[in-house]
């Protein structure tokens, strides 16, 4: 379960849908419907994953400043942007532990 997480998150940060399909449909020879149903599936899997890490981080509060750097850094992925790096407006907040 973890490694279907971490595959679609890396496919997702960073890149838009419109590259993601194009790279899906010419690298990896999928359909432009089993590409985006991938997508999609990715789509969810980060969102519901979200949740879990808030979630865990209610039972761990050790677990708090990492699980909020991992929340923010997908919900960024989520505004399907590209990006060279985390805003400074996102790592402000992350204490320097």
């Amino acid at each position: 379960m973890i490694n279907q997480h971490l595959q679609c998150k890396v496919k997702s940060f960073g890149l838009v849908k419109k590259e993601l399909l194009k790279f899906a449909q010419n690298d990896c020879y999928l359909s432009k419907e089993e590409a985006s149903k991938i997508y999609d599936e990715c789509i969810e899997v980060l969102k519901s994953s979200i949740l879990e890490v808030e979630d865990y981080i209610k039972t761990n509060s050790q677990f708090k400043d990492i699980g909020n750097k991992i929340i923010d850094t997908w919900k960024l992925s989520l505004d399907m942007k590209t990006m060279k790096e985390v805003p400074v407006e996102v790592i402000r907040n992350w204490s320097k532990d």
